[in-house]
């Protein structure tokens, strides 16, 4: 039983339960199998076995799926050979869920593949749900107030210089264990807009870099992403750092975007 096979937390739960049952259920034998010289692909089996066998909340067995599919999805996105997918952590992210989408297809998860297209703030919540019955409750909780970020968008804001049709910032953020990914970008007043759209004109506007780095207390990355994988993208200067205590992804671009990305706010500055 010192053996790890899925994690040490998660086998010690498993075992409880096991213990607990009148006999051994049918996903014992192939758990106590794996090893360290198992493969993802034997523990995804595994994993689905005890899902299917009802001897854990729905949740539970929801979050070991998702696991190991997960893990999955990080190994392959660490084999591609295409930097353009993977050179800041928001492109990382991005490719990593495309790759897991496809990988909860091939694995005839498509209940779960459907939530994660679909709803994948549900998706989490059945994730973070099934960790919390494994791992109980975080420690320390990442903290997740947004007042401070009123300050950093009026401070960013002295770096851009844009014509008079532009009085706002669009802002758009999302956090996740204390990092925070934010995009920011010139918003035309009402009147504007109209005369924008009509004749497809857009405002003129640029970003002073040198100025915008001194925003920061430290930074990691900084660049452009000028040819977007997506063809509904847009291309975006960005720059990773850190801002009063604060790790922070900062994305620039030239317009409102599209569509809201998965758990975004957005507010105007």
């Amino acid at each position: 039983m010192n053996r790890e096979r899925l994690h040490p937390v998660i086998d010690h739960r498993l075992a409880r339960i096991a213990k607990s049952l009148p006999q051994a259920p049918p996903w014992y034998e192939p758990w106590l199998g794996l090893g360290p010289q198992s493969t993802e692909q034997e523990r995804l089996l595994v994993c689905q076995a005890i899902r299917n066998s009802g001897t854990l909340p729905a949740d539970a067995g929801y979050f070991l799926v998702s696991r190991i599919l997960q893990n999955m999805a990080i190994d392959a996105v660490s084999q591609l050979a295409d930097g353009l997918q993977t050179m800041n952590q928001r492109e990382w992210c991005r490719t990593t869920d495309r790759i897991l989408a496809k990988m909860m297809d091939k694995a005839n998860e498509l209940e779960m593949a459907q939530l994660f297209r679909a709803d994948p703030l549900e998706h989490a919540r059945r994730v973070e749900a099934g960790r919390r019955f494994f791992f109980g409750e975080d420690e320390e909780e990442s903290p997740t107030d947004s007042g401070w970020l009123k300050g950093f968008v009026r401070m960013i804001s002295s770096s851009l210089m844009t014509d008079e049709t532009t009085r706002k910032l669009g802002v758009r953020y999302q956090e996740e264990h204390g990092y925070w990914r934010i995009t920011v970008y010139p918003l035309p007043d009402k009147a504007a807009r109209e005369t924008i759209e009509s004749s497809a004109v857009p405002p003129g506007f640029a970003w002073d870099i040198g100025n915008l780095q001194s925003v920061f207390d430290c930074i990691e990355g900084l660049g452009w992403y000028a040819v977007p994988a997506e063809l509904t993208e847009s291309p975006y200067v960005w720059i990773d750092g850190e801002f009063q205590g604060h790790e922070v992804f900062l994305r620039l671009l030239p317009g409102e975007p599209d569509q809201v990305e998965r758990g975004e706010k957005c507010e105007v500055g």
